[in-house]
């Protein structure tokens, strides 16, 4: 014997010795199939690679007759790495490998019988490119087709439901089959008969309206279906796949020819899976193809129903029931009771926990709590804490403060960890302990899509985009891309660029100025022997933008963005900046995404590309990068999910309520609704027993120390309920709800971190000068009065300074509708009162779209070409016997006057009964999203609507109007898309009290825009501009929310 085999040999030994009984067992039973139940911490990995070892002692079979299956790749690579220290070289040679990679090497060494040499995986656009043809080819008559609204609504659905058909291995016939069987059986079912007599129903009867809404849900799963085979004729045209289809590829395959199946049964004496509960039902179907071969195969399954949490990933822990049932004479079951990890009363409490779910597969004289089986932990009988907080302020600031003490009682920070349900609950946590600075190991998944270092990049780049379609056409885009570190112009500087374009544009006659022009037109700074242009002037911006543009036309896309980056400032900024090494990784992620697209395509151009940009944006696709903070020392911040595998001596397992932990934070359920009469499906195990199975991976990650902790109220101060776990943890035990009330004096920190997330951020203005000039001729308008109630600074900037816009879809397509229906009453009025034909309606409405054509996307444009020929007709239809003749459209007033505010407005069409006027407005978007926009002054919305005041400020404009002698009645709204076929319309009657309140509102916003205040905006979260200008590092002062002091 080799000296190198005695050492692997006395390896082997001295690891087997450390095991239990249950463990040795496990590695010594190698014939017949064996299932391994390994609960948390009871040491499974190891057993997996001395059984490997324990074969390959007792047997002769060579290494490469083993097969060994793992959940992940990282599973294989510990698993190879675990066998090279125990059985040395040999290792190299046991066929370790995940069910995928399994597949693509069938595939890989069978190419001749597969015939895949030209296939590619589906990229991420080219799979939402495909999922948009699929549903352009869906008939008319078919449910799941739209012509309105959300035309691609279908897409995530069929996406979700060909994922699961793939690993679950369902064809369309077997759906077919087992829906109409679910449909056959629904009046015996219940929820769909009457229990006891109801108006005319007995008792017994079927409910003929819950029985139609279920097979309406039927009927869209079956047309969902039958489009598979479809979707796989359009993979095979684009010689595309995805991993899932590697799969059924194989078994397929296996199926349809005996003898690759019998060469591949008979290379593999031994079967051992890892992660057993975590295997979809395709991938249990190929394992049971392998094993087949066998009466009682030498299989070895290992894992853990309880700790089952992948089900989003389609994981099936039926099939550990499965293999108990098939092999139920055979089969050798071995439970690991005794845990390595955890003090006894943390294993107590995780069992009470548990047993309160149905699907397991312990066996019955072992459940009961695992043994605490780890010497160094004997004597250790801490209690499990329990904490209810008022708030998520007092959670977070007193987890924090605990960590704090800790830490300085000498307890690493690598032995602490935050188990968290999502991301937003430890941001705050998070902050606190950088604070005190305290280091923390984080790892998230950001879209760099998102991040304001990016927006600025594809600002630039769209700027060159729409300047070379349209000269002159990208000042919008300009204005704010001048505002980015890139450049370090001085925001006062590029306001003043942009009201002298618009000063220069009221005189002119002629000419056109824009802000690319005005900056051409520039001069340098003066220079001298002390003082050289650094490239941050209007002039130096302006021809490197240029530059730039003039590159466009002869460089790839990658090099006209490596320009970009080189060029424009980016790398210089990345370089000075205190985050250089993640925006520098954020720079790699960005420009291997355009590489990675280009090779796919590699004429692909710029406009191509931005349009891909906006294809992923739109469908929430993002350029993942992991930001990682790692530190030896750090505290951990994981989610219950990427806890799993790790331990710590203190676990704080925070934000314990049913919203969080209970509901299994699915959102809005999209997906169709199945049968349950589908074989194997994971779902017949309810979403609480996953989310009872995830907090039992949360808990158990805990050694020593478990802190468990809710909110009483959120963040809004209502009540939360808090999760079933936590009352199942205190039934039959001497475990307590611990109240605990955090100082108002420790809040100060907490509230200093919200406060800059919420505050309203206040800016420098423009010189006075500039800013009298424009008010001495300023009079306000309802779009001014509602922009500057909803954000001051959203006045300041678009209706002050007026910054270029840019002609959006919905406002060209809205103004296409009013300039058609303007037209209509024009004729009407020059053709003695007869209205034109619709065609009329059409053909004008027509002429503006293809006038207004680049504000649109070709495909935007075909899409509301089509919509817009649709609808005008039927609204044409509807009103043509209603339409008031005595009309007045498209009516400016001017030169109106409410207690001194001079006010004007431009109103869509006045309709007259004498000298009584109804004003008209018309108005294209969803009904349901303009209601809310109706309504007058309440607690939630204090200033009323937008559309009411809207109405009242029209009642005041033509009251006041000394030219005409008219009294306004009633301001009616006139939505112009149909709802479910009907064309609503919405009249406002005005009161006096409307009246006092909108004149109220008229004087005070004028009386504020004289004294200049609309430099701090609103704070909204959602509002453009004040998270323009926070991005964009405008900010001066921050101010409070709900009052005007100041934290400077």
């Amino acid at each position: 014997m080799s000296i190198n085999r005695e050492k692997l040999e006395k390896k082997f030994r001295e690891e087997f010795e450390k095991l239990n009984a249950q463990q040795q067992q496990a590695v010594t039973t190698i014939e017949g199939p064996v299932m391994v139940s390994a609960g948390p911490g009871t040491g499974k990995t190891q057993i997996l690679a001395l059984r490997i070892a324990s074969i390959l002692q007792q047997t002769d079979v060579n290494p490469n007759n083993i097969l060994c299956l793992t959940y992940t790749d990282n599973g294989a690579i510990e698993m190879r790495n675990r066998l090279l220290k125990i059985i040395g070289s040999a290792a190299y040679n046991v066929r370790i490998h995940t069910f995928h990679s399994f597949c693509n090497e069938v595939i890989q060494d069978n190419l001749t019988y597969f015939g895949k040499l030209n296939l590619a995986p589906i990229g991420d656009l080219e799979e939402i490119a495909l999922f948009y043809k699929l549903i352009d080819s869906i008939e008319k008559d078919n449910p799941l087709k739209r012509f309105r609204g959300e035309v691609y609504y279908e897409k995530d659905r069929l996406k979700s439901l060909y994922s699961l058909m793939k690993k679950e291995a369902w064809s369309p016939s077997y759906l077919n089959e087992r829906i109409d069987a679910y449909l056959a059986e629904l009046p015996t079912k219940e929820g769909f008969y009457y229990k006891r007599k109801y108006k005319e129903f007995n008792a017994g009867d079927p409910k003929p309206a819950a029985i139609a809404d279920e097979k309406e849900k039927m009927e869209m799963l079956r047309a969902a279906a039958n489009l598979y085979p479809r979707y796989n004729e359009m993979m095979a045209a684009e010689s595309r796949y995805n991993f899932d289809d590697m799969i059924l590829w194989v078994l397929d395959a296996f199926d349809k020819n005996k003898n690759l199946l019998l060469d591949y049964q008979e290379r593999y004496q031994y079967f051992l899976v890892d992660e057993f509960q975590d295997t979809s039902r395709s991938q249990n179907l190929l394992l049971q193809h392998l094993t087949s071969y066998w009466d009682v195969p030498n299989l070895f399954v290992v894992g853990d129903a309880d700790q089952s949490i992948f089900s989003f990933q389609d994981a099936n822990v039926e099939n550990i029931i499965e293999v108990e049932n098939k092999y139920a004479e055979e089969l050798t079951k071995i439970d690991l009771i005794n845990n390595y990890r955890s003090t006894q009363n943390v294993l107590t409490a995780a069992h009470r926990l548990i047993s309160n779910n149905n699907l397991r597969t312990v066996l019955p004289e072992n459940d009961k709590p695992l043994i605490s089986a780890n010497t160094n932990l004997q004597g250790i009988s801490i209690e499990p804490i329990i904490t209810e907080y008022a708030n998520p302020a007092q959670e977070a600031i007193d987890v924090a403060m605990q960590i704090e003490y800790l830490i300085q009682q000498g307890i690493s920070g690598k032995e602490i960890a935050i188990i968290y349900r999502n991301h937003a609950q430890v941001a705050t946590i998070t902050t606190m302990l950088e604070g005190k600075k305290i280091p923390v190991n984080t790892k998230r998944k950001v879209d760099i899509l998102q991040l304001p270092f990016i927006q600025n990049i594809l600002l630039i780049l769209n700027w060159i985009e729409k300047e070379k379609y349209i000269a002159y056409s990208a000042d919008d885009l300009l204005f704010m891309l001048l505002h980015s570190d890139f450049f370090k112009l001085s925001p006062l500087e590029i306001a003043k660029l942009s009201m002298t374009v618009n000063a220069k544009n009221r005189i002119s006659k002629e000419d056109t100025y824009s802000l690319r022009r005005l900056m051409g037109e520039s001069l340098l700074p003066k220079t001298d022997l002390f003082s050289q242009p650094n490239g941050h002037s209007i002039k130096e911006v302006s021809d490197v933008l240029e530059e730039l543009l003039k590159a466009s036309a002869n460089n790839t896309l990658q090099q006209l963005l490596e320009l970009v980056i080189q060029k424009a400032g980016v790398l210089s900024y990345v370089m000075q900046s205190s985050e250089k090494p993640w925006l520098m990784q954020v720079l790699n992620a960005f420009f291997n995404q355009v590489k990675e697209e280009n090779k796919r395509n590699p004429e692909l151009t710029l406009s191509d590309w931005l349009a891909d940009i906006n294809t992923m944006k739109k469908n929430r696709l993002p350029i993942s990068l992991y930001k990682i903070t790692a530190n030896d020392e750090g505290v951990n911040m994981v989610t219950a999910h990427g806890a799993k595998g790790s331990e710590f001596a203190h676990v704080f397992v925070i934000g314990c309520t049913q919203k969080i932990w209970d509901d299994n934070n699915k959102g809005g359920n999209r997906n169709y609704k199945l049968p349950d009469n589908l074989v194997n499906t994971s779902r017949n195990a309810s979403d609480l027993e996953e989310s009872r199975r995830l907090f039992y991976v949360a808990i158990t990650r805990t050694k020593t120390h478990l802190h468990v902790s809710f909110p009483a109220k959120d963040e809004k101060d209502k009540e939360q309920i808090k999760s079933t776990f936590i009352t199942e943890l205190l039934e039959e035990s001497n475990l307590s709800i611990t109240p605990k009330q955090v100082p108002d004096s420790l809040l100060t920190e907490y509230l200093l971190i919200q406060f800059a997330e919420k505050a309203r951020p206040e800016i420098e203005l423009v010189e006075a000068e500039y800013i009298d000039q424009i008010l001495k001729r300023y009079t306000l308008s309802v779009t001014h009065l509602n922009n500057y109630l909803n954000c001051p600074l959203r006045f300041y900037y678009q209706n002050l300074i007026r910054v270029p816009a840019a002609k959006n879809e919905s406002m060209a397509f809205g103004s296409a509708i009013h300039w058609s229906i303007e037209r209509l009453f024009t004729k009407m009025k020059d053709n003695q009162n007869i209205f034109p034909p619709k065609e009329d309606l059409v053909k004008d409405f027509n002429w503006y779209m293809k006038n207004n054509r680049e504000a649109f996307t070709p495909e935007a444009f075909t899409l509301k070409i089509d919509y817009g020929e649709k609808i005008l007709p039927a609204y044409y239809e509807y009103h043509i016997n209603r339409w008031n003749k005595i009309v007045i459209v498209e009516k400016a007033v001017r030169n109106v006057a409410v207690q001194n505010v001079p006010i004007n407005g431009k109103l869509d069409k006045l309709e007259f009964n004498g000298k009584q006027v109804n004003v008209v407005d018309y108005k294209t978007g969803k009904y349901e999203n303009a209601k809310k926009k109706l309504v007058p002054p309440n607690d939630k919305e204090p200033n009323g609507g937008d559309y009411w005041r809207q109405a009242v400020f029209y009642k005041i404009l033509l009251d006041n109007d000394r030219t005409n002698d008219w009294q306004a009645v009633s301001t009616e709204f006139d939505f112009i898309e149909p709802v479910n076929d009907e064309y609503k319309t919405e009249v406002v009657q005005v009161n006096s009290a409307d009246i006092t309140t909108v004149t109220h509102q008229i004087t005070d916003t004028w009386q504020k825009i004289q004294n200049k205040d609309f430099k701090t905006g609103c704070g909204k979260p959602d509002c453009e501009w004040c998270n323009f200008v926070k991005s964009n590092n405008l900010v001066v002062t921050l101010h409070d929310p709900e009052s005007d002091e100041d934290i400077n």
